[in-house]
């Protein structure tokens, strides 16, 4: 006794579509952007501005931050405490200052240091 199977009673396969890369609805557009986020940063909300700057901003000067350890800000502080600075900055640029006039640098120190303020395009 043969069985013969009928081979066209099988499943056939579902034809596979192509598969189309799908298309955003909005390419990002990094000007279109920077300008909402301006934008968003100085929006009024009720009156005062959204923006939140790194405390109060003295003599319109921009700001960095520099991160230092707990001991070294300390340090920092007191010197600013002790020579009667305004701020932070004030005390640094002083006490390179006083460095720098005093000859406290090698040669080859001060001849970077004079080399790397002026690609800066900085006095001190």
């Amino acid at each position: 006794m043969t069985v013969r199977l009928d081979k066209s009673a099988r499943k056939q396969p579902k034809p596979v579509e192509e598969n189309k890369p799908a298309e955003p609805d909005q390419k990002f557009d990094l000007s279109k952007f920077k300008a909402e986020r301006q934008n968003q940063m100085f929006s009024d909300v009720n009156g005062k501005s959204a923006r939140r700057g790194p405390g109060r901003p003295r003599r319109n000067e921009t700001f960095g931050v520099v991160r230092i350890s707990e001991a070294s800000r300390g340090i920092l502080n007191s010197y600013k405490e002790a020579t009667k600075q305004g701020s932070q900055s004030d005390a640094i640029v002083t006490a390179i200052k006083t460095i720098y006039e005093n000859n406290l640098l090698s040669p080859k120190e001060k001849k970077a240091f004079e080399a790397l303020l002026a690609v800066k395009d900085i006095e001190l």
